[in-house]
C-alpha cells in the first residue's frame, strides 16, 4: 500500500468516526426530544417532558434529567432528577462504564395504598 491511499484511508476513518460522533452527541438528543413526546402521547396517552438530555456514542450512554411521565389532567405518573443508562455488555468489557442509579424525586401512584403498604396484602 503506498503512503497515499493509507493517507486516504485514514481520512475516511476519521471523516466516519467524526459523522459517528456529531450523529451520537447532537442529533440523537435533539431527535429524541422531538420524537419521543409524541411516542409517549400516542402510546401511553400521557404527557412526556424532560429538561435536558445527552447520549455518549462512545460509551453507548444515555442520560435524562428532570424526566416527568404524566396524563394530562392527573398527578406525574413518574418523575425522575436524573436517569443514566450504558450499554453495559460494550462498557463494561473495555472498564469503561461503572453503574449509575437513577434517583427518584417523585413517583405518584395511582392507588391510594401508602408506600410502605404496597408489598404487603
Amino acid at each position: 500500500m503506498n503512503l497515499r491511499t493509507t493517507w486516504t484511508l485514514l481520512g475516511a476513518r476519521a471523516l466516519l468516526l467524526g459523522l459517528y460522533a456529531l450523529a451520537g452527541f447532537a442529533l440523537l438528543p435533539t431527535l429524541l426530544e422531538r420524537k419521543a413526546p409524541t411516542f409517549a402521547a400516542e402510546r401511553l396517552g400521557a404527557e412526556l417532558s424532560f429538561g435536558d438530555n445527552r447520549f455518549n456514542p462512545f460509551l453507548l450512554r444515555l442520560v435524562a434529567k428532570a424526566l416527568r411521565l404524566a396524563r394530562v389532567t392527573e398527578p406525574p405518573l413518574l418523575a425522575l432528577e436524573r436517569l443514566a443508562r450504558a450499554d453495559r455488555s460494550i462498557g463494561a468489557k473495555c472498564g469503561l462504564v461503572r453503574p449509575s442509579p437513577a434517583r427518584i424525586i417523585q413517583c405518584d401512584r395511582a392507588s391510594d395504598a401508602a408506600p410502605d403498604k404496597l408489598g404487603s396484602s
